[in-house]
């Protein structure tokens, strides 16, 4: 995920990200955070509600993340990142 950020990918140009927050989880469950990948992948985009905010939201729920915004009431990436609750500071890529 890191490289992708730096290396920029299908929907971003290289260094577009420029910093990550992390969380520890005591019991994270990636079995269900990649079935909730492989489900996201084939939905229809649309805003609000099915857009990459709530793709990430609904991931990092599924993992077992706490103290994420309301991806619905806070819908501005930039303002829902910074609003992360719990997560560590943001580190630069």
């Amino acid at each position: 995920m890191l490289a992708t950020f730096r290396q920029g990918g299908p929907y971003n140009r290289p260094n577009y990200y420029t910093t990550y927050k992390c969380q520890a989880v005591p019991m994270p469950d990636a079995a269900s955070a990649a079935t909730e990948v492989r489900h996201e992948s084939h939905q229809y985009y649309a805003i609000p509600g099915q857009d990459c905010l709530s793709q990430v939201y609904n991931v990092l729920s599924k993992y077992g993340a706490t103290g994420l915004p309301n991806d619905i009431l806070d819908p501005v990436p930039n303002t829902w990142y910074n609003n992360l609750s719990g997560f560590s500071a943001p580190s630069r890529l």
